[in-house]
Order: C-alpha cells, then sequence, then structure tokens
C-alpha cells in the first residue's frame, strides 16, 4: 500500500502540468519533476542553478529581483519568467515559490497563452491610443484649416500640426518658385526638382545627389539629418506645398504615421481649394471678368475713401472707333481690344491709382492727390498710351474732373460730371481731354 502510494505520488510529481522543483540555499536544483527537464531540454538537472535554464533578461530579473524578495519575505508570486531550451523557443512561465528552512519549493507555471494575450492585449491598447491620438490630430487640424483664411495663414497652420503631431527635430516648407523649382529656408531655391506624389521617407541622402542638394535648400542643419520625411500638399492636381519634416534620429517605420499625414495633407489641400473659391468669388464681386480691373460697385467703394487722399482726380474714357472694331472684325477682336486697353491704363497710372471698367467701352480711373497740372499730365500720358500703335488701333475722349477733398459731390455726382465731360470730348471729334472742376 505505501508502496503503491508513493507510486502514484512519483507518477504524479512527474507528470504534473507544470514544472516543480526544490532549491538549496544557493539556488541549485535539488530536486526537480520531469516536465522541467522536458521544457529546457535536460534530463538531469540536479546541482544546475536554476537561473542557468533561464534566457539572459529573466535571469537577471530573477538574480536581481525574486531572490532578494524570497530572502526577505520568503516568497513570490506569479513572476513572468522565460526559460530558455536547447531543442526550441523560449517558454514563457509564471514562478511561485516558497522560502523554507533550508530549501526553496516552487513552480513554473506555462503562460504562453497568457503572454501571447497580454501582448496582443498591449498592441490593441497602443493601436486604440494611436487612433484616438490620430483623431484628434485630424479634428485639431480640420478646426485650425477651416480658421484660415489665406493661403499663408493655412500652410501655418498645417506646419504647426505637423510639429504637434510627429515632433521633428527640424521643419520646413517648400514651396514653388516657378520652372519647377522650390523656395527653401533664408531665400535658398532648388535646382529643378519634381516632388513626390505622396507622403516619402527619405533616409540621409548620399552627398551630391538630388535628395540631398534639396534638403540642403530646404533645411537649416541638414548635417544632422538622420531620415527626413517629404509629405506633398496638392490643390486642384497641383502641388503648391512640400513639408519636409527632419530628424536626427532614424525612426522605424510606422504606416500609420504615413497614412495621418497623407490624411492631414489632404484635408490641407481641400481647405485650400475652399480658400481658392473664396478668393475667385470675392475677385468676380469686385473684379471686371474680362479685364480684371475693378467693377462698378468696387469704384464707389474707392471713391467714398478718395477724400483721405486730399484732392484726387477722376477720367472717363470711352473708346473711339471701338464699334467698327467689332462690327468689321467681330467680338473676340473687340474683346482682344478692351483687355489691351485695360493693360495700358494700368501701365500709364500709379500703383496707389484705380483702373476701374465702367462698362462696355468705358473705363474710369481715379487719380489720388493730385493737382489740376499733375491731373492734365495724367489724362494726356493716358490718352497717348491708348493710341498706341495695335493691331486694331483705338483713341479715346477723355473727361477729367479736379475735385476738392474738402467738400466734393457724391461718387454718382462726380461720375456724372465726368461723364459729362467726355461726352463733349466726344462730340468734338474725339481723341481729346476735356477737364472740368467739381465744385
Amino acid at each position: 500500500m505505501i508502496e503503491e502510494g508513493l507510486g502514484r505520488f512519483e507518477r504524479l510529481f512527474h507528470e504534473a502540468p507544470c514544472a516543480l522543483f526544490t532549491l538549496d540555499q544557493h539556488g541549485r536544483i535539488l530536486e526537480a519533476n520531469r516536465t522541467l527537464g522536458d521544457w529546457v531540454g535536460a534530463t538531469d538537472l540536479v546541482g544546475v542553478r536554476l537561473a542557468d535554464v533561464l534566457v539572459p533578461s529573466s535571469r537577471i530579473l530573477y538574480d536581481t529581483r525574486v531572490l532578494p524578495v524570497l530572502a526577505v519575505g520568503g516568497r513570490v508570486d506569479e513572476v513572468v519568467l522565460s526559460l530558455a531550451s536547447t531543442s526550441g523557443p523560449s517558454r514563457p512561465v509564471l514562478l511561485t515559490a516558497r522560502a523554507g528552512a533550508d530549501a526553496v519549493h516552487g513552480a513554473l507555471i506555462e503562460a504562453t497563452e497568457r503572454t501571447r494575450f497580454e501582448s496582443d492585449l498591449v498592441v490593441a491598447r497602443r493601436t486604440a491610443e494611436d487612433s484616438a491620438r490620430a483623431l484628434d490630430a485630424l479634428r485639431t487640424s480640420a478646426e485650425s484649416f477651416l480658421a484660415s483664411s489665406t493661403e499663408e495663414e493655412l500652410l501655418q497652420a498645417l506646419t504647426q500640426t505637423f510639429v504637434q503631431t510627429f515632433r521633428p527635430s527640424e521643419i520646413a516648407v517648400l514651396t514653388p518658385a516657378g520652372e519647377s523649382r522650390w523656395h527653401g529656408v533664408d531665400g535658398g531655391v532648388t535646382e529643378a526638382w519634381a516632388p513626390p506624389t505622396a507622403p516619402t521617407v527619405l533616409p540621409r541622402p548620399d552627398a551630391g545627389t538630388e535628395a540631398e542638394r534639396v534638403l540642403a535648400v530646404a533645411l537649416r542643419r541638414p548635417e544632422r539629418l538622420a531620415q527626413a520625411v517629404l509629405t506633398p500638399v496638392s490643390v486642384e492636381g497641383e502641388t503648391i506645398a512640400v513639408i519636409v519634416c527632419a530628424f536626427h534620429r532614424e525612426r522605424e517605420p510606422d504606416e500609420g504615421a504615413q497614412r495621418l499625414r497623407e490624411s492631414i495633407a489632404q484635408n490641407a489641400g481641400v481647405a485650400l481649394t475652399r480658400i481658392r473659391l473664396q478668393g475667385r468669388l470675392a475677385r468676380s464681386a469686385r473684379e471686371d471678368p474680362l479685364t480684371g480691373l475693378l467693377n462698378r460697385g468696387a469704384l464707389h467703394a474707392q471713391l467714398e475713401t478718395a477724400a483721405a487722399f486730399g484732392r484726387f482726380g477722376i477720367l472717363f474714357l470711352d473708346l473711339d472707333g471701338f464699334k467698327s472694331v467689332n462690327d468689321v472684325h467681330g467680338h473676340v477682336a473687340g474683346d482682344e481690344v478692351l483687355v489691351r486697353t485695360a493693360a495700358r491704363l494700368k501701365g500709364a497710372v500709379r500703383d496707389r491709382d484705380v483702373v476701374a471698367r465702367w462698362g462696355g467701352d468705358e473705363f474710369v480711373v481715379v487719380c489720388f492727390g493730385v493737382e489740376r497740372s499733375q491731373l492734365e499730365a495724367v489724362a494726356s500720358r493716358v490718352a497717348a498710351e491708348v493710341a498706341a500703335p495695335a493691331e486694331h488701333p483705338v483713341t479715346a475722349s477723355i473727361g477729367a474732373v479736379v475735385v476738392d477733398a474738402e467738400s466734393h459731390p457724391s461718387a454718382d455726382t462726380l461720375l456724372e460730371l465726368a461723364d459729362a465731360a467726355m461726352y463733349r470730348s466726344k462730340q468734338a471729334g474725339g481723341a481729346r481731354v476735356t477737364l472740368v472742376e467739381a465744385s
């Protein structure tokens, strides 16, 4: 009976699904079941230090943390270690042990599934945190893009978003300089270069390569570069900027970060499209679509503020011979004459003066801060410019009004005066200037 009971106990000990062992005071194995031997690929473990069947990282943990805790507290519970094996991969286990008077008794429980589950949990948590950060970056960037009213403001918001989200060592924005070249830092300009069409990771480029020359223009400290990420920003199929994130230490590939860069850049492109559309709508509300000059409404707004410049003058022009150009050569030729005249008028006056298309073949020029003699000189110069040789030549009948800023009539009255003066020039044969003063 006793022998039978001992046999059952021995089978239970050696066939247990966990590794059982007893250690002496020096950490050497006094006794171990076959399970431990099977796990580490050894048949005889007596005299071997338990630490020596652990992988190096677990051995350090065992020697520096587990043994001191056992010595002081007499027990450890569920410490995660990894067993080394001569016949396969390492095996994660949980160590539970109790210290007696002259020995330590312990068990190692298989923890492969638990470790895998915990690892998957860590990955899932990290993925969730990355997703939350990405959503927050998209939300905050969308808000800052929406608040931007110009392309410059939006590029500043985009740069700030990249700084806060990706933490580069240095950031730069390349903008078009014409002829496939790009403006860099401190006024530098790249050679002709085709930017990437999607976010692109560049390792430190070799000297003399195109990438090295581009980054040398883009960055203030290119010599410290270990890795750069180039993100293009496109509007209506046109790349209008390239965000350069430089890192002084190389980073591991991150598909999530690449997708986030692309999404933020796409959102910026949508916002830039909105800004450009709003700009076109604003211009269409104040500009003549054919010539690009101010229209009637915008002209009225300019006249309302003209008094701030002191005395000013108004020229009202009607083109002589324009009807015959339209009748003989067609409306396309007529439009060309109007566009040409608009360009000549802008070239004949100062930058601060205003040129507008009143309608048809009539134009208005507002000259700020001029006396009568100065307005006469401007009118003569304008008449000469309009009449300069061209494929379809025309001249201009001009009515000029000198306005006293102290007490001038309304904008409508001034325009009526200038229009009446223009008709006097027209009735006198055209190609001349009639000047009056507003009372």
